[in-house]
């Protein structure tokens, strides 16, 4: 917990409120209400896979119409190796949607050799692997809108990324 940076006691400790329900605990025929049957929808065609990325869909060949990547390649220890997964992972005329900061995790370790990119780079990377951009915004359509990280509004200490967003297709 921070108790850093704040205006008075009462924004140190504020409730919040969001769902706390699984999802895969709702079968098809059990929709006594519509709350579970609004859970139903959302989950419908949607995965998440917890591990490391490379591994978990190693084998999957043109399996995905979509893939949408938030605050996530620059997790990789080498980005190029993300890049070629996903093209690999989606199917011929599937889309890659790309929203994040280039912060990179493995930046600063010992134990891990990584590759930090600057984002016209990755761009320049995603077309070499085959992709072709539909949409792209860099860090002048980004200042418009930056996106909050940790945010409190009631903080004296903002965090903000104008994060590189871009649309691709194979």
């Amino acid at each position: 917990m921070d108790f850093s940076n704040s205006w008075c006691y009462e924004d140190q400790l504020k409730p919040i409120k969001f769902p706390d329900v699984n999802p895969a605990d709702f079968s098809d025929g059990d929709k006594n209400s519509s709350e579970r049957e609004n859970i139903n929808n959302m989950a419908t065609g949607f995965a998440m896979c917890a591990g490391d990325f490379l591994q978990a869909y190693s084998d999957a060949e043109e399996h995905f119409d979509s893939v949408v990547s938030v605050f996530f390649l620059d997790t990789a220890a080498n980005p190029i190796a993300y890049i070629r997964l996903i093209y690999k992972i989606l199917r011929k005329g599937g889309f890659w949607l790309n929203f994040g900061p280039l912060t990179y995790h493995h930046e600063d370790s010992d134990d891990t050799l990584s590759l930090e990119l600057p984002f016209n780079s990755i761009l320049r990377l995603v077309e070499q692997c085959g992709f072709k951009l539909e949409k792209v915004l860099d860090k002048e359509s980004q200042k418009e809108s930056p996106s909050r990280y940790t945010w409190n509004k009631n903080s004296m200490l903002q965090y903000n990324y104008y994060c590189g967003y871009f649309v691709a297709q194979k």
